[in-house]
């Protein structure tokens, strides 16, 4: 791991923790299981161009040309995830929009669902090019690993490539 910036670890542990519920925890939420598993769907279908055009038009174009010039293409966030090597550029783009998203709580997505996408980008870079894209330590890393495995409501080719993650580090 690179050395990143120096952060605050209260405002490091705020971040991390996401807003599902899980049993034992005092969090309540207003998404069922069956809302966080339609939300997570709609994620891996979501075009990249669309994804990024919240952001900047420069940043739907880019993230665009990179998803076409990748081979074979990619042109959702799901195929991102999946792809057996994807740009690592357009790695670093989609877990910086996760992590705007993740610490934004305007009306936007489930924390949940953000900081998914944020540490599922993190270990496809780590998984598919061995390459880390985070200055979160091993063991921040390994955490948020443990808690994609044992979400419910995700799908299995991202729950695998938490596990991967988890058998590499």
């Amino acid at each position: 791991m690179r050395p990143g910036p120096l952060v605050h670890p209260e405002k490091l542990a705020e971040f991390l923790r996401d807003d599902e519920p899980y049993p034992g925890s005092a969090v309540e939420s207003a998404w069922t299981p069956g809302d966080y598993v339609a939300m997570w769907e709609m994620m891996l279908r979501t075009d990249l161009c669309a994804a990024f055009s919240t952001q900047s038009l420069a940043d739907a174009s880019t993230a665009q040309r990179l998803g076409l010039e990748a081979m074979p293409a990619i042109e959702t966030i799901g195929q991102l995830l999946r792809h057996p090597r994807p740009p690592i550029e357009l790695l670093r783009m989609t877990k910086e929009l996760a992590k705007r998203d993740a610490a934004g709580r305007e009306g936007g997505l489930p924390k949940a669902i953000a900081l998914t996408l944020y540490h599922a980008t993190i270990f496809a870079a780590r998984v598919r090019l061995n390459l880390d894209i985070s200055s979160l330590s091993p063991d921040e890393l390994r955490l948020g690993a443990q808690r994609l495995v044992g979400r419910g409501w995700l799908d299995k080719d991202t729950v695998e490539l938490a596990a991967q993650f988890v058998r590499q580090s």
